[in-house]
């Protein structure tokens, strides 16, 4: 646990007004920071022509052209015993394939199993992507990056497309999973409009019966173009995921593309997007590799109890759903990342209890209604164990809420009714801090030990208090840290100059630094900072932080938000404030967020206006 507790403070969140379906699989993970420059792929030169291979060759070419070389594929030898992409016809087991496929980006139990490849099936046939078009090829160029079918979001139905069933092919292979919709653990695609020129988009003849359409289009022009290259959203999908700067993406005009598709003939052939039942998802089986899945397996791939050695084949059973729980190593952790060490700890999920509770409901003395209209006086993360999905703490008055943020809403799901703070974060001999707190900080513990250490300050009381992290505990009613008594043993309080606090590991030196992302109270709480982590120090400072938004005039609360696989895109700062009519606010920032002391903050993004907390806190809010 030394530094796991802070693997989640790098964000990997893409919340935007112009973007597509993105994945969110914890089963794969965004390709490594130090490999965005390089992410390698071999071909089976056995099989494919010449002219297939320059087509391969041609569309890893276009991506990164388009991508401006920030995400870049290179071309290496299969003996290379780098984790790579192998471009094959041929699952694991030699058998030749009819549906064209590929992970949904880097697949994390080859790498925790040491493998050196993973497989993306390109294949010939009625069913296959070698038509002829670059298109077809180049679409799972895209998907191994991250981005996920568009025509399979889950609310197609009301913004994109109507799929007709009844017209699906159903022999030799029944094709209506190809248009199964994604579920919130699988895509994100939430305030997101529908991309019908997305590079992952289906056909209407795809998959359907001959002489009919396998969906219609909802929207006119009501077409599909079939283009050789990904759109703009497709390009600022993955910009975000891989930190990329958005505005070098192309323009499109998806409209009139669609207009000109309406007007020609299309005469490609179908391509496939998912596995079929009787063709199980690749993995490969060659020097370094791990893993088979059986027949009828889906996407999430789990690993089969009993696996003891690294390097032993796992068999992956038969429609098997449940996420595996793995051992993230160093090379699939982003750069501002910690490594993950523990691997016996389960992966939790934990539906919230509260969830069926009114908001006349009372716990612990804290009405659950206590975040409906102000807003937080500060937020901070859940000291406790590495999770799937981080947990955060919001204070307000003398309460604390622990929730999470729902990457398929966009909204804070409470795990637990809001608590006393003071019951919460148990003394060994009495209370901790005393509410209400001003600011929560994170840093590495004076003892050297590699533990995090949560401090909490009060500026009524001049007091703060210093809990330290306890790994063995993730949900319980009295939080997952242990607090020593009395509650005024802590070295730095800055409540003369921030108002609020986000922690953040700066892994630009050696050992990394925990350095602070801060309110000014010097700007009455309207520009931003970045702090050395004894705040004694400060390098950077916002100007017109708030300037992009105009709701929010005050600012109460920061908190970088993240999920635990890497894939969501870039650092997202949560902006909780006090509106001009004295409400509470949430509103959310794409921004670097890396606490380097030499760059500057901006430039910021805000996503939409901000809403009413209230409204981000459905459960106890109606």
């Amino acid at each position: 646990m030394a530094a796991t507790a802070l693997c989640f403070l790098v964000l990997a969140c893409i919340i935007g007004t112009a973007l597509g379906t993105y994945n969110t699989d914890p089963s794969f993970s965004k390709w490594p920071t130090y490999m965005q420059k390089q992410i390698l792929f071999a071909i089976d030169t056995s099989y494919y022509t010449a002219a297939e291979q320059l087509m391969i060759r041609n569309a890893s070419i276009q991506i990164s052209l388009q991508m401006k070389s920030c995400i870049a594929f290179v071309e290496t030898a299969r003996s290379d015993t780098r984790y790579k992409i192998f471009i094959t016809p041929y699952t694991a087991d030699g058998v030749l394939q009819t549906f064209c496929y590929s992970y949904q980006g880097q697949w994390n139990t080859a790498i925790d199993n040491r493998a050196t490849e993973q497989l993306m099936l390109i294949t010939r046939g009625t069913y296959g992507c070698l038509d002829g078009t670059l298109h077809s090829i180049l679409k799972y160029f895209a998907i191994v990056l991250g981005k996920r079918n568009e025509h399979q979001r889950g609310d197609r139905e009301t913004v994109g497309i109507n799929v007709l069933t009844g017209n699906l092919q159903t022999s030799p292979y029944p094709l209506t999973n190809a248009y199964r919709f994604y579920n919130g653990s699988e895509a994100n695609w939430a305030l997101f409009p529908y991309d019908y020129c997305s590079i992952t988009h289906n056909q209407p003849s795809d998959y359907a019966n001959s002489g009919t359409q396998g969906f219609t289009v909802i929207s006119d022009p009501k077409a599909i173009p079939k283009l050789d290259k990904i759109s703009n959203t497709d390009c600022k999908l993955l910009s975000m995921i891989y930190s990329c700067p958005a505005a070098n993406c192309d323009p499109m005009d998806c409209v009139a593309e669609r207009i000109k598709a309406l007007n020609s003939v299309s005469t490609v052939k179908p391509m496939a997007t998912t596995m079929s039942p009787a063709s199980p998802p690749p993995i490969s089986t060659v020097a370094g590799s791990v893993a088979t899945l059986a027949a009828g397996a889906t996407t999430k791939p789990t690993v089969a109890a009993g696996v003891t050695t690294p390097a032993a084949a796992t068999t992956i059973a038969a429609g098997a759903t449940t996420v595996p729980v793995t051992t993230v190593p160093v090379t699939t952790v982003p750069v501002t990342t910690v490594a993950v060490t523990a691997t016996t700890t389960p992966v939790v999920t934990t539906t919230a209890t509260s969830t069926t509770m009114t908001s006349t409901t009372t716990f612990q003395q804290c009405p659950s209604n206590a975040y409906c209209t102000n807003a937080p006086d500060e937020s901070s993360y859940l000291l406790g164990p590495f999770v799937q999905y981080q947990t955060l703490l919001l204070f307000s008055g003398q309460c604390v809420l622990e929730y999470k943020f729902n990457w398929a809403t966009a909204m804070l799901d409470p795990t637990q009714p809001p608590e006393l703070i003071t019951s919460y974060f148990p003394g060994p001999g009495g209370p901790t801090a005393t509410p209400p707190l001003s600011l929560n900080y994170m840093s590495y513990s004076p003892a050297n030990d590699g533990t995090i250490t949560l401090t909490m300050c009060a500026l009524m009381s001049s007091s703060c208090l210093t809990c330290v992290e306890n790994g063995a505990v993730e949900f319980q009613v009295n939080g997952a840290s242990t607090c020593p008594n009395p509650s005024n043993t802590v070295t730095t309080d800055p409540d003369q100059t921030v108002t609020s606090v986000t922690s953040q590991v700066f892994q630009g030196v050696s050992p990394p630094v925990i350095n602070q992302y801060v309110v000014l109270k010097a700007s009455n709480r309207t520009e931003i900072g970045l702090m050395s982590s004894d705040f004694s120090t400060l390098y950077q400072s916002s100007t017109g932080f708030l300037s992009g938004q105009s709701t929010i005039v005050q600012i109460t609360a920061i908190q970088i938000i993240q999920d635990q696989q890497g894939f969501n895109g870039p650092p997202m700062l949560a902006v909780f404030g006090i509106g001009a009519d004295g409400l509470g606010y949430v509103g959310y920032v794409i921004m670097p967020l890396g606490a380097d002391p030499n760059l500057a903050l901006g430039p910021y993004n805000w996503v939409l206006q901000p809403v009413p907390i209230g409204q981000s806190i459905s459960t106890y809010c109606p």
